[in-house]
């Protein structure tokens, strides 16, 4: 009975260990919208495209509410398509944010990119097809995306 009980503790041990942690989490959500807005709930970029504190594109939040729909269990909030009123509410677009992460995590470890907080932030910032295309690379980049780059690097290393 003891060696049984033996293996089964090694298994499940074996097991936790293989499933992956996300990096996603409120800490790295939180300075994404430092980066983004400086937390400003009011703020609004890109020419009117991007609200909020997250600084959130009316086609990334719609697909954070496709992705949410997808993966939400019984119990979890879903995410409202009202873009317009929701991008400006902290915890919503919080929300969005985190969901809008997750999902670039997923991409990049199907597609074997090791995620990190700079290469999921960069997903973040400028779309996973940009990013992909400077290879997760931050100093392939230039002009105001690289100060923002860097920027972000320095808070995200915080």
């Amino acid at each position: 009975m003891h060696i049984l009980m033996n293996r089964l503790l090694s298994l499940l041990l074996a097991v936790a260990s293989c499933e992956a942690k996300s990096l996603v989490t409120s800490d790295l959500v939180h300075k994404v919208g430092i980066i983004e807005s400086n937390l400003n709930e009011n703020a609004v970029g890109d020419d009117g495209r991007s609200l909020g504190a997250f600084q959130i594109s009316e086609a990334a939040w719609a697909d954070a509410v496709a992705y949410n729909r997808v993966t939400a269990g019984p119990y979890d909030p879903l995410l409202s398509s009202n873009w317009k009123v929701y991008a400006y509410d902290y915890t919503t677009s919080h929300h969005a944010a985190e969901l809008i992460l997750k999902m670039h995590e997923e991409r990049m470890i199907r597609n074997k990119v090791k995620p990190t907080p700079m290469k999921l932030y960069m997903a973040y910032n400028m779309g996973y097809k940009q990013a992909s295309d400077f290879r997760f690379n931050e100093n392939v980049t230039s002009g105001k995306r690289r100060a923002i780059l860097l920027r972000a690097k320095g808070i995200l290393a915080q």
